[in-house]
């Protein structure tokens, strides 16, 4: 976990950071956890807010990718604890990254393939 430093977020910029760290938590679809990220993207013109929202994207783009690896794996076993562990992932990766944040640090999230680049 690595964290990027930039000028002191605002309260506005950490607060939209949060919201899109977190909306994987409490979304009940997978197409809002790839909504959020998008739109907060389009309307900020922060760059805090839009690396955060590009790392969220990521990270859930990679999830769904690494879910679709484990599937043909849980054949051979090796699958059923790379999905517990994935689906721990996804849920303590973004409470990290919220914790992060909520100290004005950026967040970066291991083992996410880099899809959307700023």
């Amino acid at each position: 976990m690595s964290s990027i430093e930039f000028n002191e977020a605002t309260g506005e910029e950490i607060g939209l950071s949060i919201v899109v760290h977190l909306v994987s938590l409490v979304a009940t679809s997978f197409l809002c956890n790839l909504l959020v990220p998008i739109v907060i993207l389009c309307i900020t013109d922060s760059p805090f807010v839009k690396n955060q929202a590009r790392e969220a994207l990521n990270f859930q783009i990679s999830v769904v990718l690494w879910a679709l690896i484990c599937v043909p794996l849980c054949f051979v076993l090796i699958g059923i604890p790379m999905a517990i562990a994935l689906t721990l992932a996804a849920i303590i990766l973004p409470i990290c990254a919220t914790v992060t944040v909520l100290g004005g640090k950026a967040y970066r999230y291991p083992l996410t393939f880099r899809f959307i680049k700023g």
